[in-house]
C-alpha cells in the first residue's frame, strides 16, 4: 500500500494547476487591419508559395502556451514533459478566432509541442535577523475612536535567507499562421514594401554620399596637416631631437637643439614629437600639436600617448576607472576605448590589457582592433623585429620573461627575470632579481652575446646602447665594449649621431664620442612618452 501511495501523491502534485496564454499578432508591414470574415476558417496543408500564387496573404499568427505541470526536486524523477498529458485543443480555438482577425485559412506550424524549463521557489527559512520597524499605536482616544496615532520602534525577527528549491515546469507550445484570400490586399502590401525599399535605398545612398564627403574632407585635412608637418620636419631635418620640450616659469614650450625657442612656453606639460605630433596638456587634459605649435587635436583626453604607426593610445577616466583605446592623426577614435591598459603599436600590432592594476591580463590586437592573441600574459613589451617580450608568472621570478612571434608562439622560452625590445638583432635581458639583477644582451636564439653585468640596459640604436654601471649611465658597442664611460644620471638612445643625457638634473646632447654638442644645457623633460 505504501508503494502505491508514494507513486500517486507526486503525480497529483505534478499536474495540479494549469496556466494558459494565447495571443494573435499581425505581420509587420501589413499596414492595415483586414475586415472580419463571416465564415469559419479552415486548416490548409498547401505550401505557402502555392497559397500566394492563388491570392492569399499571410496576415498574422496565433501563439499559445499552456503550462500543464510543475514538479519540485527530488520528486522530478517521476516527471515527464509530454503532449500526452491532458491539455487544451488550441487548434480548435485558433479556427474559431481566426475570422475575427480577417483570416480564412490556418497553417499549423506547432501543435502542442512539449517544452520544459527550470523554475525556482523559496523553501524553508535558513537564516533570520532582526529588523527595526515603526509600529503604530493609539496614544490618544476620543469618544470611541483614536484621535492621535503614535509610533514605537520595535525589533522584529525576519527571514534573511531562504532555501532555494529547484523544479521543472512543462509547457505545450502551439503556433499557427493565418492566411486571407485578398489579392487586392496583396497588391497594396507589395506596393508598400516597394516604397519602403525605395526609401531605404535613398537613405542608404544619402548616407553613403555623406560618408564619402566626410572621408574626402578628412583626407584633405590630413594632406594639409601632413604638408605642414613635412615643411616643419624638413626645417629640422626630420630629427626627433630637432624640437625638445623645455620648461620656463612653469610653462612648457619647445627649443631646437641650438637652444632657440621655436614654440613659446604655453602648455602645462609637453612631451616629445613622434611622427610629427607631440602630446601637450592644457588644464589637465591632453591634446596634440604639430611642429608649428598649432593644436591639431584639441585637449580632451585624461591621457594621450605618443603616435606610433599613425595611431596613439588615449585614456578617458581617472586611473583605476579608465578605459583606453586608439586615435588616428585626425583625433578620430579608430579603436574603441574598452581596454584597461594599452601599449603603443609596433610591427602593425599592439598589446592591450583587461583587469585592474596588478591583475591585468594582456592580449594582442591588429590595427582594426581584431584580437590576434588571447588575454593570457601578465606583462608585455612592444613587438620589434617580429618578436615581443612577454611575461607569465609571479613578478619576482627568474624565468618569467620570454619572446613570442605575432602568432603567439614561443620563439624564446621563458628564461629571464626581465627583457626588452630587439634592435639591431640584440635585446636587453636580465637574470636575477632585485639587487642581484644583472642585464646583458641576447640574440634571437635566446643566447647571451653580451653577458649579464649591468645594473640596467636599454635597446641598441645606431650601434650603441645605454647601460647602467652601478649608478651611472654610459654607452657600449655591440661587442660589449664601453665606448662612452659611465658618467650620466640618465640617458636616451642615439638618433642621427646624437643622444640626450642628464647630468645634475640638466639635459644636454652628446655625440658618439661622448662630447657635448652644445655648451648650454636645458631644463627639459625626457623624450620618452609614458
Amino acid at each position: 500500500m505504501k508503494k502505491h501511495i508514494i507513486l500517486i501523491i507526486p503525480l497529483l502534485f505534478l499536474f495540479s494547476g494549469c496556466a494558459t496564454t494565447m495571443h494573435f499578432e499581425y505581420v509587420q508591414g501589413i499596414g492595415e487591419k483586414p475586415s472580419v470574415r463571416s465564415v469559419p476558417a479552415k486548416i490548409s496543408k498547401e505550401p505557402e508559395e502555392n497559397l500566394r500564387k492563388k491570392g492569399y496573404v499571410n496576415i498574422g499568427q496565433f501563439f499559445s502556451q499552456e503550462t500543464i505541470g510543475t514538479c519540485w526536486y527530488p520528486d522530478c524523477i517521476h516527471f515527464h514533459c509530454t503532449s500526452e498529458l491532458p491539455h487544451k485543443d488550441f487548434t480548435k480555438e485558433f479556427l474559431e478566432k481566426a475570422p475575427s482577425y480577417g483570416g480564412d485559412l490556418l497553417i499549423i506550424e506547432k501543435d502542442s509541442v512539449p517544452y520544459s524549463e527550470p523554475t525556482y521557489k523559496n523553501g524553508r527559512c535558513i537564516a533570520t535577523g532582526g529588523n527595526w520597524v515603526n509600529v503604530p499605536y493609539c496614544c490618544k482616544y476620543g469618544r470611541g475612536y483614536c484621535e492621535s496615532t503614535c509610533y514605537n520602534m520595535q525589533r522584529i525577527i525576519v527571514c534573511t535567507q531562504w532555501e532555494t528549491i529547484k523544479g521543472e515546469v512543462c509547457h505545450l507550445n502551439s503556433l499557427a499562421t493565418v492566411w486571407r484570400y485578398d489579392p487586392e490586399l496583396a497588391r497594396r502590401i507589395d506596393e508598400r514594401k516597394k516604397e519602403e525599399a525605395r526609401l531605404i535605398a535613398e537613405k542608404e545612398k544619402e548616407e553613403a554620399k555623406r560618408i564619402a564627403e566626410e572621408a574626402k574632407e578628412q583626407a584633405r585635412r590630413v594632406a594639409e596637416r601632413a604638408k605642414s608637418i613635412e615643411i616643419a620636419m624638413l626645417k629640422y631635418k626630420a630629427d626627433p631631437y630637432g624640437l625638445t620640450p623645455v620648461a620656463l616659469e612653469k610653462k612648457w614650450g619647445y627649443r631646437d637643439k641650438n637652444g632657440k625657442a621655436v614654440i613659446q612656453p604655453q602648455f602645462d606639460d609637453a612631451k616629445a614629437f613622434y611622427e610629427g605630433l607631440a602630446r601637450v596638456s592644457i588644464d589637465k587634459e591632453d591634446g596634440y600639436i604639430d611642429m608649428t605649435g598649432t593644436v591639431v587635436i584639441k585637449p580632451k583626453f585624461d591621457y594621450g600617448g605618443a603616435f606610433s604607426e599613425g595611431l596613439a593610445r588615449v585614456r578617458i577616466g581617472e586611473v583605476g576607472k579608465q578605459k583606453m583605446g586608439y586615435i588616428d592623426i585626425t583625433g578620430k577614435v579608430v579603436i574603441q576605448l574598452r581596454y584597461d591598459s594599452t601599449r603603443e603599436f609596433s610591427n602593425g600590432v599592439a598589446f592591450v590589457g583587461l583587469g585592474k592594476i596588478g591583475q591585468t591580463k594582456w592580449g594582442c590586437i591588429d590595427r582594426s582592433g581584431n584580437l590576434l592573441i588571447d588575454f593570457k600574459f601578465d606583462d608585455t613589451r612592444t613587438f620589434s623585429e617580429g618578436l615581443a617580450a612577454v611575461a607569465i608568472g609571479p613578478m619576482f621570478a627568474n624565468d618569467r620573461w620570454g619572446y613570442i612571434n605575432k602568432k603567439g608562439e614561443w620563439v624564446i622560452r621563458q628564461s629571464f627575470s626581465d627583457a626588452g625590445e630587439f634592435s639591431d638583432g640584440l635585446a636587453p635581458a636580465s637574470h636575477g632579481i632585485l639587487t642581484a639583477q644583472k642585464w646583458g644582451y641576447i640574440n634571437k636564439d635566446g643566447n647571451f652575446i653580451i653577458k649579464p653585468q649591468f645594473t640596467h640596459a636599454l635597446p641598441f640604436s645606431e650601434g650603441l646602447a645605454a647601460v647602467k654601471v652601478d649608478e651611472k649611465f654610459g654607452f657600449i658597442d655591440k661587442k660589449g665594449n664601453l665606448v662612452i664611460k659611465p658618467q650620466f644620471h640618465d640617458a636616451e638612445k642615439f638618433s642621427r649621431g646624437q643622444a640626450r643625457v642628464q647630468i645634475d638634473g640638466r639635459w644636454r646632447f652628446i655625440d658618439r664620442s661622448g662630447r657635448s654638442v652644445l655648451a648650454e644645457s636645458f631644463d627639459v623633460g625626457p623624450l620618452v612618452s609614458y
